[in-house]
């Protein structure tokens, strides 16, 4: 099959395309990391993201909050 003709159908199906899809399940990730205990520079560089910052940033859009809010020590 084609990749776009896959796309189409992806979206189709899942609702969401599949760029969507994997920056969800990336953001997903990362919570679970960071309620873990996870610092930005590791998740960021398990996730491949460029950096710590890139991460922090695209999380912030993503979520409207900061990463540092998604930490254990932050759900007190």
């Amino acid at each position: 099959m084609p990749p776009l003709d896959f796309a189409a159908s992806f979206e189709l199906g899942a609702g969401v395309s599949i760029h969507r899809w994997r920056s969800d399940l990336r953001i997903e990730r990362a919570r679970r990391m960071l309620q873990r205990g996870y610092d930005l520079e590791t998740i960021a560089r398990l996730l491949n993201y460029a950096s710590g910052a890139r991460f922090a940033a695209d999380f912030k859009r993503r979520t409207g909050v900061a990463p540092s809010s998604d930490t254990p020590r932050n759900k007190l």
